[in-house]
């Protein structure tokens, strides 16, 4: 078996080592290479991450308003409204200061005018009884005269309950006969009829 020189020795040990340079040159680069596209990938997903963290996640301030927002809640009695139709409220009145009531001063009825009616008027002779009855107002106050005594008033009584007042009185002596007066005066109201004298 032929042996190397040592020339070649050296040659092939040489080229054993600038062989195993280049590999290690080559597996280095490619390590690079897988290096740098890691980075690179890395920082795209990273960034694409941030991003759609940053789309996702609400912001304190709008935590804090939703946080704050009362809730609404819908009319316990709802008022019914007609299509067309508005519904307008009146102003209360304002009372006005300062303005002093008027005193209500009772007003009177007015008092009934009494009347006088003549129920019966009964004539008689010359010393005879003569009777006269009348209707008025109840406890009216009335007087009669009458013709047959020209002198005076023959006597003031007052009214009943029911409004009637009656009196008898009698003929003078010396009366001449015929048609005489009587006039009854009820609360300063006057009547007058006849009344004969036989």
């Amino acid at each position: 078996m032929k042996q190397s020189s040592p020339e070649e020795q050296e040659f092939s040990s040489d080229s054993n080592r600038i062989g195993r340079l280049a590999a290690l040159a080559l597996g280095g680069l490619i390590l690079l290479v897988i290096v740098a596209l890691c980075c690179l990938g890395g920082g795209f997903l990273f960034g694409e991450a941030a991003s759609r963290l940053g789309r996702t996640t609400p912001s304190p301030k709008a935590d804090q308003e939703t946080a704050t927002a009362q809730p609404t809640f819908p009319s316990a009695n709802p008022t019914p409204t007609l299509p067309g139709v508005s519904e307008t409220v009146a102003p209360l009145p304002t009372p006005s200061r300062g303005v002093t009531p008027s005193p209500i001063t009772p007003t009177r009825a007015p008092e009934a005018t009494p009347t006088v009616e003549f129920i019966s008027v009964t004539g008689a002779a010359p010393g005879g009884d003569a009777s006269v009855t009348v209707q008025t107002m109840p406890a009216a106050t009335c007087s009669i005269a009458s013709t047959t005594h020209p002198a005076k008033e023959l006597g003031t009584k007052s009214a009943d309950a029911r409004g009637r007042v009656s009196w008898s009185f009698a003929i003078p002596q010396g009366t001449k006969p015929g048609q005489h007066q009587v006039t009854v005066t009820c609360n300063g109201v006057s009547a007058s009829a006849p009344i004969v004298i036989k």
